[in-house]
């Protein structure tokens, strides 16, 4: 085989051989940089987006307190997409992982947050260290961290050590973001951390989606006086 290729390389002047050489380089980057598998969409880059969830209905939340203002509930916000961030103050993860996500969202998404298509939600579910999560600590830790968004603290029922949203989302523990359509499905639900590039594409393709209340309803004509009261 080197034999034929030193043959064949000689065969050609030196100069015709590295035109030939660049020539080929180019064609391959070229290729690379242009290249697309048939139907790739951004629908695609999410696909293998852990968090992904068979949609069903977003339970109402069950909060002792508001802070930062009232959000309302799941119900109240129909057409909206909505982001929850269950975190608590001593976690690692949602120090430097979700809450610094939902701020940089907060800015990122200004415009639909003002226009009423997005809601970002924190909720403070305390299910360990009770005594030094308080209200009064929450309070500051916002402050010094610059939150304000509305943080809701999730209710314990009298000596319940769970609160009550974190039963009804069967969240795994903090941090876990959920992501609910604008028909109060949840579309995603995650545990701990994700890619985050990935799942700002899926909250883009959320938000660009219409509600069934807002869907165009199909235009019926009534061809006989019999068939219509």
């Amino acid at each position: 085989m080197s034999y034929w290729y030193g043959a064949w390389k000689k065969s050609i002047s030196e100069r015709g051989y590295n035109e030939l050489k660049q020539l080929s380089l180019s064609l391959i980057i070229t290729l690379l940089m242009c290249w697309t598998p048939i139907g790739w969409t951004a629908d695609n880059l999410v696909s293998t987006l852990d968090g992904i969830v068979e949609p069903s209905p977003a339970p109402a939340w069950d909060i002792a307190q508001w802070i930062n203002g009232d959000p309302g509930n799941v119900d109240n916000n129909a057409d909206k997409v909505i982001v929850i961030d269950f975190f608590q103050m001593w976690c690692p993860g949602c120090n430097s992982f979700t809450g610094p996500l939902m701020q940089s969202w907060q800015d990122r998404f200004s415009e639909e947050i003002a226009s009423g298509d997005l809601i970002l939600v924190k909720i403070h579910t305390v299910f360990e260290g009770h005594g030094h999560q308080s209200v009064h600590r929450l309070k500051k830790y916002l402050i010094d961290k610059g939150v304000t968004m509305p943080v809701g603290v999730d209710r314990h029922l009298d000596g319940d050590y769970l609160p009550e949203t974190k039963k009804r989302y069967k969240t795994s523990g903090t941090p876990e973001l959920v992501m609910i359509d604008r028909d109060g499905m949840i579309r995603f639900q995650q545990f701990g951390f994700f890619d985050p590039a990935d799942a700002e594409l899926y909250l883009e393709s959320l938000i660009g989606s219409t509600g069934s209340s807002k869907r165009e309803k199909p235009v019926v004509v009534c061809l006989s006086s019999e068939l219509c009261g």
